[in-house]
């Protein structure tokens, strides 16, 4: 017999929090990810594509730090 769920080796991980979309000049942004791993491995954040210059994320604790935003643009 085979379990459906022997089948789904490795489940992605996934963000359960949700981030402030808005950043403010002069004021630091910090933004703590939590995540969730449903095989309850341990998870390691990184930044990935076009991360705006001085932005960096712990890879442990998935907090989000981004010393002085940018003034002109949009940044996802």
């Amino acid at each position: 017999n085979c379990d459906v769920a022997d089948l789904v080796s490795d489940r992605r991980p996934y963000i359960t929090s949700i981030p402030n979309r808005a950043a403010h000049l002069r004021e630091p942004y910090l933004y703590d990810v939590d995540a969730f791993d449903p095989e309850g491995e341990p998870i390691t954040f990184e930044l990935l594509g076009d991360v705006p210059e001085g932005m960096v994320i712990d890879p442990q604790s998935g907090l989000i730090e981004w010393p002085s935003p940018d003034p002109v643009g949009e940044h996802t």
